[in-house]
């Protein structure tokens, strides 16, 4: 299958992840980097909607940014997409991040969160 496009990165489940879209199969595929080695973690049905970012909001659903479609958010056990919000084709949403807060100090280890 020819015409995959690499949109974004992003973390699911704690892994790095690599977000492909193809418009030939209307399907996006999130790659998960696991145990040294890439696999197909979910591969979503998503009529036409270009994936620009993926946000995972718990185990069974992933907020989807998407390209001229605004925000969805996906349920991967029913495999459906629901809308999120009311965008036109004026709006838009360039990125979004997921912020996690910590205790742990980059350069100490945590040593220094356990004193």
């Amino acid at each position: 299958i020819r015409n995959w496009t690499t949109s974004g990165l992003t973390t699911i489940q704690g892994s790095l992840a690599l977000i492909s879209c193809n418009d030939e199969i209307s399907e996006s595929w999130i790659w998960v980097w696991r145990d040294a080695s890439w696999s197909v973690g979910f591969k979503l049905k998503t009529d036409q909607l270009f994936i620009l970012g993926v946000l995972e909001l718990h185990p069974q659903a992933l907020l989807l940014n998407t390209f001229s479609h605004g925000l969805h958010v996906y349920n991967l056990k029913t495999g459906v997409s629901s809308r999120v919000g009311d965008f036109n084709a004026a709006s838009s949403l360039r990125n979004f991040y997921q912020c996690v807060e910590t205790l742990h100090l980059l350069d100490m280890g945590e040593t220094i969160a356990e004193t």
